[in-house]
């Protein structure tokens, strides 16, 4: 079965994070029969054997349970080695023997290798031990889960190469059945992830009145909106997005703000997260809502500005909104219309 995911050249936000976990919903319980990919982060052979147990989103964090219903030594764990297939560029799978270094140089199943993919002791112990153990991963640029099914090239790269992106991690369940994780940071935690459902837009559990006043302090709001510490998920895409509906300019001061204007952006931030979840869910994505960003003119046809935004010394992300629709609101704007009210 062919499963198709929020298209690559897309950011990944909190929506596709959600939309991603109901795919891997599918195989709680499933055996991991064999894995590839090109991780070095961690060393793929210790899933081998492992259920995956559970799967949950924070914000921008795919959490992943593994479990080994009993400890197996490594020694009798790579004593037996078999053949075990391998993605390859048309889809199809080639047979890798279990300890053997794959084309993308990371090891499957058995004997691990002395270079960049060395197991540590940690893993090693957790190999042993058995028990369960959370992977996190952390998606990148343009990182996807696809199920069932590879990405393909979409366009040529800078060497003008039509080249099918390489998966980081691939996990077979059965000979057609398999989850590709790509453009992603893996890593083990050391227990259970420790999510705040009141922080991340997507969460029933999610306080508005906390974001608000977390979007109320003396700083530029195209800043605030991306601590993901505060606003779990929302990202660049939302944040301009988000912005624009509230008719907000994204370098006022959340504290120049009337607490009306806070609470508005705050419902549209939750608005738009919903509508590209709502879409991914149906098929068709997000990007035919977009009224700004990657834009040139706004829906009035007024001329975008774009700048590269955020804090000092901090990560700087491009911008786009409309002068006219989102004029700057000034301290002393502010001032005023409280004394009206």
């Amino acid at each position: 079965m062919m499963i198709s995911t929020f298209p690559s050249a897309v950011m990944p936000e909190g929506p596709s994070l959600r939309r991603w976990q109901e795919l891997i919903v599918d195989y709680w319980g499933e055996w991991v029969e064999r894995v590839a990919g090109s991780t070095k982060q961690i060393a793929s052979r210790s899933l081998v054997g492992r259920v995956l147990r559970s799967s949950q989103v924070h914000g921008k964090r795919l959490f992943i349970e593994f479990e080994t219903p009993k400890a197996t030594p490594l020694s009798e764990a790579s004593s037996s080695p078999k053949s075990l297939p391998q993605a390859t560029s048309d889809g199809s799978f080639e047979q890798t023997e279990v300890g053997r270094i794959s084309d993308c140089g990371d090891v499957v199943g058995g004997a691990t290798s002395s270079r960049e993919g060395e197991e540590t002791e940690s893993e090693i112990n957790v190999v042993r031990r058995g028990g369960s153990h959370w992977l996190q991963f952390h998606f990148g640029m343009y990182g996807s889960v696809r199920r069932d099914a590879l990405a393909r090239a979409t366009h040529a790269n800078k060497r003008g190469d039509w080249k099918d992106p390489s998966p980081r991690l691939v996990l077979h369940f059965g000979a057609s059945q398999f989850l590709a994780f790509y453009n992603c940071r893996i890593i083990w935690l050391q227990g259970e992830p420790h999510v705040a459902p009141a922080t991340d837009i997507l969460s029933t559990d999610f306080d508005p009145r906390r974001a608000a006043t977390v979007l109320a302090r003396p700083a530029p709001l195209a800043h605030t909106l991306l601590n993901q510490n505060c606003f779990a998920g929302l990202g660049n895409i939302i944040k301009n997005e988000a912005l624009f509906a509230a008719k907000v300019n994204p370098l006022s001061f959340g504290s120049a703000l009337p607490q009306s204007h806070v609470l508005s952006l705050v419902q549209e931030v939750l608005r738009i997260a919903q509508t590209w979840k709502d879409g991914m869910d149906a098929g068709t994505g997000f990007q035919g809502f977009y009224q700004v960003y990657k834009r040139s003119h706004c829906p009035l046809g007024h001329q975008l500005l774009r700048e590269d935004l955020g804090p000092p010394h901090g990560l700087q992300r491009p911008t786009w909104w409309c002068p006219e629709c989102q004029p700057l609101v000034s301290k002393q704007a502010s001032l005023s219309q409280e004394e009206e009210v």
